[in-house]
């Protein structure tokens, strides 16, 4: 039996306010709208290994089809497809809605609608588009009053330094201790057959978030210097001086990730500035969604924060 949650009316005409403002930024950027099927093939969605089938809608009278989780996935396969002549780099935005399937109990799921808008830049062609789709998402940020009563802080972090905390590992627990860091699983982490220093290491990077080039100063103590290191240094003094600009502060926290393994390079949250002395298992928890509109359920805490502080929604970008 399935728990189905609807959206309120009131949020629909409010998702249709922010969307219509949404849209008008992403045309001023150059970006084009595209439709993605509102139904998938499990072969599509499941093709790169990052979403699991429990996770997905299925459609009874056909047990290979499913109603789509996200709309990433699909994008991806019309760039390689219908857009794989088109001049590079592409810029598409998407409106439209997405379906979840989480359990409750142990036979009991909940299903739920979100309102899903977001960018996609594909094959582009700057060292650093990071760059730019920061530049939107403050400028959407700004356009809807997202702030208006709120603090916010801009939660990142980069698959780059995931990458470097792992590189030692390629061929002893590399999977258990990358589940481990973005489950916030420091249980597993003591249970690996892994150094006791490594293990140390790795806790103490779990609790490790603040301002961006401190964080890099401290993972530079750690791995020595790298290019990699030098260049996210480059990146998060640009992405400091935009964020300055518009009022919001930067955290950067090294093993923040989403669990659907998506995208490359730089992955965001927007969250409450009270919302930072809250667990940080509460804030890992739940997928990432580009300028996902609906509060995430996960983040019961956060929640309650934007009720006190009268915000209606979190913002979350991949």
């Amino acid at each position: 039996m399935s728990d189905i949650k609807e959206i309120k009316l009131v949020d629909v005409k409010n998702n249709s306010n922010i969307i219509n403002n949404l849209n008008s930024i992403y045309k001023l950027w150059g970006y084009e709208e595209v439709s993605p099927s509102f139904i998938n093939t499990l072969q599509t969605i499941k093709g790169r290994g990052v979403i699991d089938e429990n996770q997905v809608v299925g459609i009874v009278s056909n047990n290979s089809l499913c109603l789509r989780p996200e709309m990433t996935t699909s994008i991806v396969k019309l760039s390689s497809t219908r857009l794989i002549n088109k001049k590079r780099p592409i810029r598409l935005f998407t409106n439209g809605m997405v379906f979840d399937k989480k359990q409750n109990n142990k036979n009991s799921f909940k299903l739920q609608e979100k309102l899903q808008s977001g960018i996609e830049l594909i094959g582009y062609d700057t060292k650093y588009p990071e760059i730019e789709v920061i530049n939107i998402l403050f400028d959407s940020i700004d356009n809807i009053n997202l702030k208006d009563g709120c603090n916010l802080f801009l939660l990142v972090s980069t698959t780059k330094i995931m990458d470097l905390i792992l590189n030692k590992y390629k061929n002893n627990n590399f999977e258990e201790i990358k589940k481990s860091l973005v489950n916030f699983d420091q249980d597993n982490l003591s249970k690996l057959g892994i150094d006791e220093d490594d293990k140390y290491i790795l806790k103490d990077l779990l609790f490790t978030r603040g301002e961006p080039i401190a964080i890099l100063k401290k993972l530079k103590t750690i791995y020595g210097t790298s290019k990699t290191l030098d260049d996210l240094n480059f990146l998060f003094e640009t992405l400091s001086k935009i964020s300055n600009k518009y009022g919001v502060k930067l955290q950067l926290d090294p093993t923040f990730q989403p669990h659907l393994n998506l995208y490359e390079g730089i992955k965001d949250s927007y969250l409450l500035e009270k919302g930072m002395n809250e667990q940080k298992e509460q804030q890992k928890r739940g997928n990432i969604a580009v300028l996902h509109l609906n509060p995430c359920d996960d983040l019961a805490k956060a929640n309650q924060i934007m009720k006190e502080n009268n915000c209606s929604e979190i913002l979350w970008v991949k």
